[in-house]
């Protein structure tokens, strides 16, 4: 077989006997020289600061950043970073990292060159590096050397920069498309398309612009803010000043005087005349000054951000008609910072008092009514509390719910002691309303529901924050509630008893975004209308009940049918030289066990089973010494195939660019991933290493996938051919020609050349070998039918 090949190569193929190997085609860091001074060449595209010199090259690269490796000499390269020079930008070549399935960490230390047939110390003398593309000022191809052969980057059309002319440097630029930070001269790259821009300035109008960038060019943002200025109106009268405000006492004083300067302002904009705010303010641009649809997504966000920003600008213009409208409001709100800031605790006094039974019993519950409740009996009362005292009055803060209702008849207790309370707090619309449900400790519970019912205990609330959540309705604030419920503390005889237990907000509070935010960072769904929040931790969180399972979130999908798969997202990689395009798949986890093959095997009619054949044997070893056809008919038993070989390379590197996934690694070593030579073969016969080892014992691929390297080498179901005539840009699916099958991964006899990913081996599909495995790949829709997902 080794004698065909040659011969076939001999014949088409001229021998590169002394290739050398790709760390040749590569630049080490200690190749970097520090310290020096840049050598200036023709349209260089990058300018540095003054007395710049080079440093040692660092990730990730910034932002708005142009890098500059430069090439002294065969041994020695300078890296430099600065900024771009948009006059020279325009004439060069660029190549996208992404579109050419690269990444920025690996091209720095790349060599590149103007042709396949250069040495390897003939790489170019300037390349320059962004986040996002590598450019050229002189060649429109670039080439590199990797695992083992030639490729070349594809050009893409070159990129644009956005210039801003910030005048007076106060104004503020943003963009949902594009990150801008304050002050910077240049964003890029940019590429081709429409972009919204908002500008805003203190005293100024904030507006929406759209702009048009077109392709390698240098695109100009010169913002013109209108003051916000009015002339002509009456001056609203107000009956808030400075005075009341800075004499409010507290939260709920504030928010009362809040609520008629809000109540005033807005009766005094109704009335204000708009036509001087539209005849100053920019004006809508029109889709066809952009050449694109009305309803194309660019331009229908365009309108969106442009009419907000719009709406947001006549509100500060009418409040802009009177200084003293416009100071006030600051002052409301640096008010409103500093007491919400504060921490709060109080006296609450429940509406209602609920038993909490350990075993289902019929509802209990009793309205509050002191006169009617007996004594707890002695026996049952801890020490501190044997003593019933006469009711008194709880301690009252402004805002806390209204103490003692009115009597009402007894339902019977139950003969079952109760294990918690339930405190209603408050009722709906209230500033306070909650739900409390737990114990105090050092009380027993009945005692305790007696007490309170007596008037003899004191409940004290503290709030992580006095900031309340604002409920609009119509524009206008309709109610404010309490919610950052952190301690209950029960308080009798002038002892303090802290409790265990949940604090329960209504549907109509919980569902406001900003009490989700302080309670979850992640929405949460619940079926009851009610959530609990822990006052055991100072950070509450909503309880909720986890996922029966967590498959969900990871890719590894167990199929009792087929064995364990993981799911393969479509995706492109560079394969053979080429970037070519991969559908979603599913492919085994492990290699096929001897324990799973025979397993399989044994649902087939007796008269088409396969013997398994493995010398070395072992339930979790993976099965060996079958052959190419053996190994496809048992995949499509499982309504699946061997992986095409691209397949199988895609799922094995995972989203690299390397073959080998130990070099990865801060110290690389083949023996954390692979079962090889080094760590099996060369052992001998009489070590228990010798041969295959149990599959997944090994560290796995980013994906989850254990053992592509190494154990057994794997079959896939191309053919093999000495000539590569063309490949399919997606999905590539091998030779049409050849009658010979690849096999991938390299096994326990094979050296760390060739258990790299991307060498490729094959045989006759008859034959078979104690190095040669196999594991199956199937469509993601059957895996998913299986399973229900």
């Amino acid at each position: 077989m080794r004698f065909l090949h040659l011969f076939a190569l001999l014949l088409v193929v001229p021998a590169c006997l002394f290739a050398a190997g790709d760390n040749n085609y590569k630049i080490t860091l200690d190749k970097f020289k520090v310290g020096a001074k840049m050598e200036p060449t023709a349209g260089q595209i990058i300018e540095l600061e003054k007395n710049a010199l080079s440093i040692q090259p660092g990730f990730p690269l910034k932002e708005n950043a142009m890098y500059l490796r430069q090439k002294k000499g065969a041994k020695e390269y300078k890296w430099f970073v600065g900024t771009i020079n948009p006059e020279n930008f325009k004439e060069v070549h660029a190549f996208n990292l992404s579109e050419n399935r690269l990444k920025v960490g690996e091209v720095v230390l790349m060599r590149f060159y103007a042709a396949t047939n250069s040495k390897a110390f003939q790489d170019e003398t300037d390349v320059y590096f962004d986040k996002e593309y590598i450019y050229s000022t002189r060649l429109p191809k670039l080439y590199f050397y990797k695992n083992g052969r030639w490729q070349m980057l594809k050009e893409n059309d070159t990129p644009s920069i956005i210039e801003f002319n910030w005048g007076d440097g106060k104004t503020e630029i943003a963009s949902e498309d594009i990150s801008v930070k304050k002050g910077v001269r240049y964003v890029h790259p940019v590429d081709p398309g429409l972009y919204t821009f908002i500008y805003m300035k203190n005293d100024c109008m904030p507006y929406a612009e759209m702009v048009s960038v077109k392709p390698a060019s240098v695109h100009v943002i010169a913002p013109k803010l209108v003051p916000a200025t009015v002339s002509g109106n009456e001056a609203p009268k107000l009956t808030v000043n400075k005075q009341m405000l800075d004499a409010a006492a507290n939260l709920q004083e504030t928010e009362e005087l809040y609520d008629r300067f809000t109540a005033e302002t807005q009766g005094t904009e109704k009335s204000a005349d708009s036509s001087a705010f539209y005849k100053n303010y920019p004006k809508q641009m029109s889709a066809s000054a952009f050449m694109t649809s009305p309803s194309s997504m660019e331009y229908r966000n365009y309108v969106a951000r442009y009419t907000s920003k719009r709406n947001e600008s006549y509100a500060m213009w009418k409040k802009g008609q009177n200084a003293e409208v416009v100071a006030l409001e600051a002052a409301f709100k640096h008010k409103f910072d500093s007491l919400q800031a504060l921490p709060s605790r109080m006296y609450v006094w429940p509406n209602t008092v609920n038993p909490v039974y350990p075993i289902a019993i019929p509802e209990y519950s009793a309205e509050l009514s002191p006169a009617a409740v007996q004594t707890p009996d002695s026996t049952n009362t801890p020490a501190p509390l044997q003593e019933p005292v006469a009711p008194q009055e709880p301690a009252t803060q402004e805002g806390v719910a209204a103490v003692a209702p009115e009597e009402a008849p007894q339902p019977a207790a139950p003969q079952v002691p109760a294990e918690k309370i339930e405190l209603v707090i408050g009722h709906p619309g209230d500033r306070y309303d909650f739900r409390w449900t737990g114990k105090a400790q050092g009380i027993d519970t009945e005692n305790l529901i007696a007490l309170i019912r007596n008037g003899k205990v004191n409940m004290i609330v503290t709030l992580q924050n006095d900031k309340p959540v604002w409920v609009y309705q119509n524009d206008k604030v309709s109610s404010r509630h309490h919610y950052r419920y952190v301690k209950m503390e029960f308080e009798f005889n002038g002892q303090i008893y802290p409790s265990e237990g949940d604090f329960i907000l209504p549907t109509y509070i919980l569902r406001q975004p900003e009490v989700q935010d302080w309670l979850h960072p992640k929405p949460v769904e619940s079926s009851s209308s009610a959530q609990p929040v822990s006052s055991s931790s100072s950070v509450p969180e909503l309880i909720v009940i986890p996922p029966s399972s967590s498959s969900e979130d990871s890719r590894v999908i167990h199929d009792a049918f087929r064995g364990d798969v993981v799911m393969i997202d479509s995706g492109s990689f560079r394969y053979k030289g080429h970037v070519v395009g991969i559908s979603p798949f599913a492919i085994h986890v492990t290699e096929v066990t001897q324990k799973f093959f025979a397993t399989t095997m044994a649902r087939r009619d007796s008269a088409k089973r396969v013997e398994d054949r493995s010398k070395f044997k072992g339930d979790e070893k993976p099965v060996h010494n079958v052959t190419w056809t053996v190994a496809k008919e048992f995949c499509e038993q499982l309504g699946g195939d061997l992986p095409s070989e691209a397949q199988w390379e895609f799922a094995g590197r995972a989203d690299n660019n390397e073959g080998a996934l130990w070099v990865l690694d801060d110290v690389p070593d083949p023996s954390n991933y692979a079962v090889y030579r080094d760590n099996s073969y060369k052992l001998g016969k009489e070590s228990e290493a010798y041969g295959p080892q149990p599959v997944g014992k090994r560290k796995p691929n980013a994906w989850g996938i254990y053992d592509m390297s190494g154990n057994v080498a794997e079959w896939t179901r191309d053919k093999h051919f000495p000539i590569a005539f063309w490949m399919e840009k997606s999905n590539p699916s091998g030779s049409m020609f050849g009658y010979l099958k690849v096999f991938k991964g390299g096994s326990w006899k094979d050296s760390e050349k060739d258990i790299n990913l991307v060498e490729t081996d094959d045989e006759d599909p008859r034959y078979w070998s104690d190095r040669i495995g196999f594991r199956c790949v199937f469509p993601q829709d059957v895996i998913k039918k299986k399973n229900g997902k």
